[in-house]
């Protein structure tokens, strides 16, 4: 389409088929993130981009406004304890999905031994899977002071950039929110089935990947098949964010 289309520059990763009509191509290194891999499209000075250690969001005033005010509305501002976002969602790709069973175990665990905040983030497509959760959460905890806030469907992805300041840590598959907060340096916890560690994990240092399969995403595969994301296990997870609260635990001291 480029093409037919003349446009003078067209770059783009080297690929069996196709190449030959790019007037610029960039050798794919499945070694590196994938976002290291997309800058050097356009930066062929790859030292400095591995030297990248912080990614900016240029966020409008007026959902930089309406983010703060639901940050204060929410008290997550002002948290005296540590706030873990969780999102439920996988995007498209059932593959990525881990179940729902051990996301009702993994929130009644964490609201009931530690002394948390959750936030449950997500798009306004993805309330069903959050429904079940928080429904089972609110029966399970009795008449303890819940210590959750639903926030699916709630905000813009930009938003979603500001109250990320709030978060202590997240939990997630491989999907955009976990992505995103990574990028914007949160501690993240990555649930991993088929999906390529090298290339996807979260991009920063304070992060885990839980990954417990071999498997490797393919060609051909069953986008249905979530095998490799049921040999992560509830205390898989339980221990990644003790891990990480320790290790960010000054904010609280």
């Amino acid at each position: 389409l480029a093409l037919l289309l003349r446009i003078p520059h067209r770059w783009g990763f080297k690929v069996p088929l196709g190449s030959c009509l790019l007037t610029k191509q960039v050798q794919y290194d499945t070694t590196k993130h994938v976002l290291l891999n997309n800058l050097r499209l356009i930066n062929e000075h790859e030292k400095r981009i591995s030297q990248i250690t912080k990614i900016n969001f240029h966020i409008n005033k007026s959902t930089i406004k309406s983010a703060n005010e639901l940050l204060k509305a929410t008290k997550l501002a002002t948290a005296k304890h540590p706030v873990i976002g969780i999102h439920l969602g996988f995007g498209k790709s059932p593959y990525k999905s881990w179940p729902q069973e051990r996301y009702h175990e993994l929130t009644i665990q964490l609201v009931k031994k530690k002394d948390i905040t959750i936030v449950f983030v997500g798009s306004r497509d993805e309330q069903d899977l959050a429904e079940s959760v928080i429904a089972d959460l609110k029966e399970r905890i009795g008449k303890q002071k819940p210590r959750f806030i639903n926030l699916i469907g709630q905000t813009t992805l930009p938003e979603l950039t500001i109250i990320a300041k709030a978060f202590d840590l997240f939990i997630g598959t491989d999907a955009g929110p976990t992505h995103v907060m990574g990028m914007l340096n949160v501690p993240v916890i990555a649930l991993f089935g088929k999906t390529r560690e090298k290339e996807w994990h979260p991009y920063n240092k304070k992060s885990i990947v839980l990954k417990k399969s071999k498997e490797q995403e393919a060609a051909f595969f069953d986008a249905y098949d979530n095998s490799a994301m049921k040999l992560i296990t509830v205390d898989d997870v339980l221990m990644a964010v003790t891990t990480i609260l320790k290790k960010e635990k000054q904010r609280f001291l």
